[in-house]
């Protein structure tokens, strides 16, 4: 399944706000419960809590995302069906589709209509010329170029790409 991208840096200010909160709790602390705390207990927290910050900055930091500039170096263009036959998307990833909306769309189809050049379904369009699409599951995913008729699939505006 392939969805709409989140808002850019979600995951990220996230983790910020997490450390944040995190480190003030460490440094500060709350020094009327440290005074009833055992000394022993006091020792073993700090390091608990690093050790638990590093593991949550570790599992945010790894599934990172990566934005994929489709097609050619001016974008989602002609005769570029072999685009994605390289690249090792992964399920997170980002397919960024930069086009001239007056001219072109993009739309995920099926297999058969990606090698027919046709959409005999409704399927998602994109039409902004600045698509960002979120992969969100792994497979082989199929995009065309079809405005209003398959002259620009026909013509290699279209792409196969397989998600890790």
């Amino acid at each position: 399944m392939i969805g709409r991208r989140p808002s850019p840096n979600a995951s990220n200010q996230l983790r910020n706000r997490l450390l944040f909160h995190f480190v003030v709790l460490v440094i500060c602390g709350n020094e009327n419960k440290s005074r009833e705390t055992p000394l022993m207990a006091r020792g073993t927290m700090v390091p608990t809590l690093l050790v638990l910050l590093l593991a949550i900055f570790c599992a945010t930091t790894v599934v990172q995302s990566k934005e994929w500039n489709v097609g050619r170096q001016d974008g989602w263009f002609f005769s570029i069906s072999d685009w994605g036959d390289d690249k090792p998307i992964k399920v997170g990833d980002v397919l960024v589709f930069k086009y001239k909306a007056i001219a072109h769309n993009v739309v995920q189809v099926s297999e058969e209509d990606y090698n027919a050049c046709t959409v005999s379904r409704p399927s998602p369009t994109y039409r902004s010329g600045n698509d960002h699409i979120k992969v969100t599951s792994s497979g082989r995913f199929f995009f065309i170029c079809y405005v209003k008729t398959p002259l620009h699939c026909e013509n290699g505006m279209k792409i196969a790409i397989t998600v890790q």
